[in-house]
């Protein structure tokens, strides 16, 4: 079966001030599984590379069921599962635990294969050696779109600078996640519940992103970061209470 788990324990910086862990360390997470699990198959980042190819993220989806504990009892076991390749993409799944086995929080993220040289995507032309799984993390493997309404309000600008960049020589997916942590604070007594994400062009070293907010009618969050008036990404942030 195709799956891969691996024991983590958080970091003091993958919580927020209320001691909750950020979207951002969660995402973290599942790519780092996703990409030890590829590099297993030898279809990891750097075996793509020597074909001129490379992973990238198109969308990801996020659910929160609990924040693991802080401190010393935050042990968690995050496991990935891949899907069959679609017509154009690669679905993979995550599921992270506490060492009791509860559900914390869920997953997927659509992958896609980029040609290094012309920078264009490629039809999925490689398959994972093994046998897939039968379930899935949500009933629909199709990660929303996210339209953010053009009269958002710009609420923060942040340069591209080398922390962001990785190995593709572009801005990391999970580096878009940290922006909007750091543009917008949660609301008091509410806390991260679903979180989609729809990535749409890369950035590079110096660009400027400006990212701008607006609610939904129920109040949940919408932002949009912007490269030069063009859109970069859109995300939508659902809440709960606490």
């Amino acid at each position: 079966m195709l799956e891969f788990k691996q024991h983590f324990l958080p970091l003091s910086s993958d919580f927020d001030v209320r001691d909750r862990m950020k979207v951002s360390a969660y995402l973290d997470m599942f790519q780092t599984v996703a990409g030890r699990h590829s590099e297993l198959l030898r279809l990891g980042a750097r075996d793509l590379l020597t074909r001129g190819i490379a992973w990238i993220v198109a969308k990801s989806r996020l659910t929160v069921y609990q924040s693991p504990a802080p401190g010393l009892r935050s042990d968690v076991v995050v496991s990935t599962y891949p899907q069959p390749p679609g017509k154009l993409d690669y679905i993979r799944d995550y599921y992270m635990h506490d060492l009791d086995g509860g559900l914390l929080a869920k997953g997927s993220a659509q992958w896609l294969l980029l040609d290094m040289n012309t920078r264009r995507i490629l039809r999925p032309i490689l398959e994972y050696p093994g046998e897939y799984v039968t379930f899935a993390a949500y009933d629909s493997t199709r990660i929303d779109k996210i339209d953010v309404p053009s009269d958002a309000a710009e609420i923060y600008r942040h340069r591209v600078c080398r922390n962001d960049i990785d190995l593709n020589n572009h801005t990391n997916n999970i580096k878009y996640a940290e922006m909007l942590y750091n543009a917008a604070d949660l609301p008091e007594g509410r806390e991260a519940a679903d979180f989609i994400i729809n990535y749409i062009k890369e950035t590079q070293l110096g660009d400027e992103i400006v990212i701008c907010h607006a609610h939904t009618d129920n109040g949940d969050s919408l932002f949009a970061g912007k490269k030069n008036g063009e859109t970069v990404f859109t995300a939508k942030l659902q809440y709960r209470s606490v």
